[in-house]
This record gives C-alpha cells, sequence and structure tokens, in this order.
C-alpha cells in the first residue's frame, strides 16, 4: 500500500458517550483516502451507500457505514485504548479533527467536506443513535431509515396525504432501556427466573420467605431487546407486614412498580392462591404479563393466560423473552415500513 499523504482534506469527530459500548468516528470529505489508509491491504472499498465490517490492523474490527461519497461512520468498541489507536491512526493518514482548518485543494480533485460535519440533520441524528443504541434489533432499522426518509418524502411531494410515520413511542424503546419488574407473593421463583435469564447469579435465592428484601436490577438483552430488569421484594402475608422491614420492602416495590413500562404479575403455579394485586396507582405503559413459576412441580397447573415457567427445567425462558420484547416492541412495529422519527429534538 502507498504511504499516506501527509495531509488530507478529510475531516474526523468522535461520538462516544460515557460508558458506551461502542464509539462511532464519523468522517467527512476524503473519506476513501482515509479508508484505504486504516483498513488491510486488498480489502474492497466501501461503496456510497454500502455497510461493511472492516478489519483495521493493529485496532480493531469495525462497521464502516459509507452515507455518501464524502461521509462515513467507523464504529468499534468503545474503549479508551482502542478510540486512541482509531483516532491516532486517522491523524497519522493525514485527517483532521472536526475543528482543524483544511489543507487547500491542489490539482488532484477529491470531494469536499459536506457543510458542518454530517451530510444532513438526519444522519446527526443517526450517528448519534447508532453510538447510544443499546439493543441489537434496532441496528438494521436504523440503518435504513435513510432510504425510508427519502421514500417517505418522495411520497409526501407527490400526494396531500403522506404515509404514515412508524411508531415512534413504541420503538423509542430500543434506544433507552424499558424497565420490567416482576410482582409476586414472597418465596416463589422470581429470583431465580432473574437469574436464569441473566446467566448468572445476580439475585440472591433462598428458602426462606422475604430473602429479597431490597429490590435487584439487572441488565438484561431479551429477544434483541435491551431491557432494565427488577426484582421486587416479595409480597408476605398481611400478618407480618407489622415487620418494619416488611413494610420498608414492601414501599420498595410500590416505588419500582411505578417505574415499570411492564410489569410481571407472577405466582407459583403448584399454588392455587392467585397473585397479589397490584397497587391501583401501578398502570404500566405495557400493560401486564402473567407468569406461572414452578412448573416443573407435580401439583403445578397454569392457567390459559399465564406463561408456564420452570427455571429447573429450563422450560419457558425463551418464551419469556420474547413476550417481554413483544409487548413492549410489538412485531407491528418493527415491521412497519414508515420512516422512524427516532430522535427528539
Amino acid at each position: 500500500m502507498p504511504p499516506a499523504p501527509a495531509s488530507l482534506r478529510c475531516r474526523f469527530t468522535l461520538a462516544a458517550p460515557p460508558g458506551a459500548a461502542l464509539a462511532a468516528v464519523h468522517l467527512a470529505g476524503d473519506v476513501d483516502t482515509a479508508l484505504a489508509a486504516l483498513t488491510s491491504p486488498g480489502a474492497a472499498p466501501v461503496l456510497p451507500g454500502d455497510t461493511r465490517l472492516r478489519t483495521l490492523p493493529g485496532i480493531d474490527h469495525a462497521l464502516v457505514c459509507r452515507w455518501a461519497p464524502a461521509a462515513a461512520t467507523i464504529t468499534c468498541h468503545g474503549g479508551p485504548a482502542t478510540v486512541a489507536r482509531l483516532l491516532a491512526a486517522l491523524t497519522a493518514a493525514g485527517a483532521h479533527p472536526h475543528d482543524h482548518p483544511l489543507p487547500p485543494a491542489d490539482d488532484k480533485p477529491s470531494p469536499d467536506p459536506a457543510p458542518g460535519l454530517w451530510p444532513d440533520p438526519l444522519h446527526a441524528h443517526l450517528f448519534s443513535a447508532l453510538a447510544r443504541c443499546p439493543s441489537p434489533l434496532a441496528i438494521d432499522l436504523l440503518l435504513d431509515q435513510p432510504r425510508r426518509w427519502a421514500t417517505h418524502h418522495a411520497a409526501a411531494a407527490t400526494s396531500s396525504t403522506p404515509p404514515p410515520l412508524a411508531p415512534a413511542h413504541l420503538l423509542r424503546r430500543l434506544l433507552t432501556e424499558p424497565v420490567v419488574a416482576t410482582f409476586g407473593f414472597a418465596n416463589i421463583g422470581k429470583s431465580t427466573l432473574l437469574n436464569s435469564l441473566a446467566g448468572r447469579a445476580v439475585a440472591l435465592v433462598n428458602d426462606e420467605p422475604g430473602t429479597t428484601r431490597d429490590h435487584v436490577g439487572a441488565p438484561l438483552l431479551l429477544d434483541g431487546l435491551a431491557v432494565r430488569w427488577i426484582d421486587t421484594p416479595g409480597v408476605l402475608p398481611s400478618h407480618t407486614n407489622a415487620d418494619p422491614l416488611a413494610a420498608h420492602a414492601a414501599d420498595l416495590a410500590r416505588a419500582a412498580l411505578a417505574k415499570a413500562d411492564l410489569v410481571l404479575l407472577c405466582r407459583d403455579a403448584a399454588d392455587p392462591t392467585p397473585p397479589p394485586p397490584l397497587p391501583p396507582s401501578v398502570r404500566p405503559a405495557a400493560g401486564v404479563l402473567r407468569v406461572a413459576l414452578r412448573c416443573d412441580r407435580p401439583a403445578a397447573a397454569p392457567a390459559p393466560d399465564e406463561l408456564p415457567v420452570s427455571c429447573l427445567t429450563a422450560q419457558g425462558g425463551l418464551a419469556v423473552a420474547a413476550a417481554v420484547r413483544a409487548a413492549l416492541v410489538p412485531d407491528a412495529a418493527l415491521a412497519h415500513p414508515g420512516p422512524w422519527r427516532f430522535w427528539t429534538n
């Protein structure tokens, strides 16, 4: 590969929110030369409109999205060392930080950077969303938005009734982790369900009622959707509510339920006692899913409207994950062909 020129008519900027797993570096200008200096020798160029996985030797494996002839985004792991190597490689290739003055144009034709940093406001929002998106389910949908918006604007220009937009109030849960809370009597397996879905010990499990006296939270990935799962303290029999610890646990449960987008109302499938009622003030936006736990027990009798689960036999875990995702982000919302207004300003 020939050495990179000392200076390129290309700017770069970093989008890496604090704590983000991924970093996005946006390029504007002579994108072809900058990418050629970073990627493996012989790698095919990423053409405008394409998204390709590329190896950046000595840096990382990265997703390269080419939005336009003079605009691209490199998405890689967000660790400080990886980001530092990528920025150093771009600088060595002759690219400049976004606020750096560009060198004068020479007689070799090259695309000028787009006005500002991005080719248009839509791509600015898109770069930001890709950098902070916690749900893998959103990636393909986000990458298709430029095409969808172009189709939408073309249709709106020729029709008095523009085509409908995708339901943003549902799809926004792909970008901000919705809260899922479990609720039920003590010692029925709610904490075991959390541990099973997480694949690790997140919550304490014990045969003594009231082991979970504080709510336990954990980030989970369920059917491609990132959620914040809250395991609330189990409800104890009414005669024990005089216990200050039990009263405190009940207060914590109510506070956690008030924040929930979806509630899983749980009961022991072998116990005919119905689950405790939700506090009247709790009205989760995505509704309530009923779950019957411990379905491996001989006397288990899940109701038709309950999801049967046994963490002992691994029954029902995938069904719970799929049902949670579908309640929060329905299939119809994901399949909607219209564009998605995924930004807030």
